[in-house]
């Protein structure tokens, strides 16, 4: 994501957004098509890192179409639009699943990517930030490793256990390659006179000194604690449904609606709150909200009925969409719209919590 956003930066985001879109299509064919496991893991890394570019890119046309008393509007209906889709995609997938070849789940995004297509071309105005400097490859790299690490070592830990030296070596290495990240970041945005001419060439993936910023630090950190949250539920939910109450793929689905209605509640309504309250007392009761619904949900049984199940999870998603709208929209505000690597920061944050979650 960090690596994409600088390209849009650099290169026009239109274009950059219009080239993941293609490659997103294009990998969904053919991990459709795919003939062997290794060509279909190589086809979903293909889609992976279009789709990178797809979301950052849909984050910054955000920033760049609508004025700021507008953005925080704009940005709420995005986190809707946005996190509605992760419940949405069981529903869709289980029922493909039961009636058609199982291709289909990736074939559905060919014609959702030509509509994209005309969309942006019809509808998004080119835009681009700084193009001074060469890419920042060893950031690139430095980023890529550490969150390769972290990612690695937490997914190990449910096999090897937290103890094991290898996710243990996984993290550390992961930790420490972040550090060295932010210390070079810092070093090509300040553009230090010790700094060699090669790094002063560069330009930084993110300009550190958005994070000086407390709306976006604070909104960033929120945004991600909060897909922790999100992440850990829509794991949690599906094998409860299908391994303890024995529904099936397509009714484990369907079962994620009351969640789907909470974010859409919380999302859409967060933004006009803000404007009536302000920020920090909707964070502090999308928060409370959210902690409330867990809390239900940590009782949940073999016994407990759907009424009651769908209850916390409405509750609980009406507090994820109210945190993750405004904590997003807080954080979208400071940079300015030259900079798509603060909102591809943003971005890749909850990414790595996706990542981390699901494995």
């Amino acid at each position: 994501m960090l690596p994409l956003g600088s390209l849009g930066d650099r290169y026009g985001r239109r274009r950059v957004m219009i080239a993941s879109l293609a490659a997103f299509g294009a990998a969904s064919a053919w991990a459709a098509w795919s003939g062997s496991a290794a060509m279909f893991i190589a086809a979903r890394a293909a889609g992976g890192i279009a789709g990178a570019g797809i979301v950052v890119m849909a984050m910054s046309a955000v920033t760049v179409m609508f004025a700021e008393d507008e953005r925080s509007r704009a940005v709420g209906v995005w986190a809707g639009v946005n996190f509605l889709a992760l419940p949405t995609g069981p529903i869709l997938g289980g029922w493909l699943l039961d009636r058609f070849w199982w291709g289909w789940v990736f074939l559905i995004n060919v014609p959702v990517v030509v509509i994209a297509l005309v969309a942006v071309v019809a509808l998004v105005p080119e835009s681009r930030g700084s193009d001074r400097g060469r890419l920042d490859l060893v950031g690139m790299t430095l980023f890529g490793g550490g969150l390769a690490g972290l990612v690695y070592g937490c997914a190990e830990a449910g096999t090897r256990g937290w103890g094991s030296a290898v996710v243990s070596a996984a993290l550390l290495a992961g930790t420490l390659l972040l550090i060295v990240f932010a210390l070079w970041q810092r070093r090509l945005t300040r553009g230090l006179p010790a700094a060699p001419v090669s790094a002063r060439a560069r330009e930084p993936l993110v300009d550190i000194g958005l994070f000086r910023i407390p709306e976006y630090v604070w909104g960033t950190v929120l945004a991600f604690l909060c897909s922790l949250a999100m992440i850990g539920v829509l794991f949690t939910l599906p094998q409860y449904f299908q391994a303890v109450l024995g529904v099936d793929s397509i009714g484990s689905g369907l079962r994620l609606l009351p969640l789907l209605g909470g974010l859409a509640v919380g999302a859409t309504g967060a933004e006009p709150l803000t404007k009536t309250i302000g920020a920090k007392v909707v964070l502090v009761g999308g928060f409370a909200v959210l902690g409330a619904g867990l809390i239900l949900g940590s009782a949940t049984s073999t016994g407990n009925g759907f009424g009651f199940v769908s209850a916390w999870t409405s509750i609980t998603g009406a507090g994820i969409g109210t945190v993750l709208a405004t904590a997003t929209a807080a954080a979208s505000q400071p940079p300015p719209v030259s900079q798509a690597g603060g909102e591809a920061m943003i971005d890749a944050a909850r990414a790595d919590t996706v990542v981390e979650g699901s494995e």
